[in-house]
């Protein structure tokens, strides 16, 4: 039995179709960038990989939709400005150079084959990238 599915296609009009054809039915938006576009549309949130690092935000999204807070669409925007700095890098590579950076532990990173770690000058410019949409770790935040 399925109760719901998981939209990456990327295309919004697909996710709101599927929510207004599919009632009852668990719509998710494969991206942060549409999550509370897909919530107004019927649906009942985001799976995303980059979500683990993004879900304060998409969480204080998720609360203003609720409570029906003009709030929620400042906060999407933020959302939406983290998610596009973030994949526009190797996910992986990424948010390992995060990690490292955060904890000082340089361990973080090694990856595997066939992924390679950020060049420093990419990994500065990542450093910077996430500095200007006021990007955290959740589990590293203050």
């Amino acid at each position: 039995m399925f109760c719901g599915v998981k939209d990456s296609s990327g295309d919004f009009e697909n996710m709101k179709a599927m929510a207004a054809a599919f009632p009852g039915f668990d719509v998710f938006a494969g991206t942060e960038r549409y999550l509370l576009d897909v919530l107004r549309a019927g649906g009942v949130g985001t799976i995303t990989a980059t979500g683990n690092c993004t879900a304060p935000t998409c969480g204080a999204v998720y609360a203003a939709w609720r409570a029906g807070s003009p709030e929620a669409d400042r906060l999407q925007e933020e959302l939406t400005a983290q998610r596009l700095a973030l994949q526009a890098y190797p996910a992986a590579a990424g948010l390992k150079e995060l990690l490292a950076r955060e904890s000082g532990k340089a361990s973080w990173r090694n990856v595997r084959p066939p992924f390679m770690a950020l060049p420093p000058e990419r990994a500065e410019q990542l450093v910077a990238d996430m500095r200007k949409v006021r990007f955290r770790l959740p589990a590293m935040a203050a």
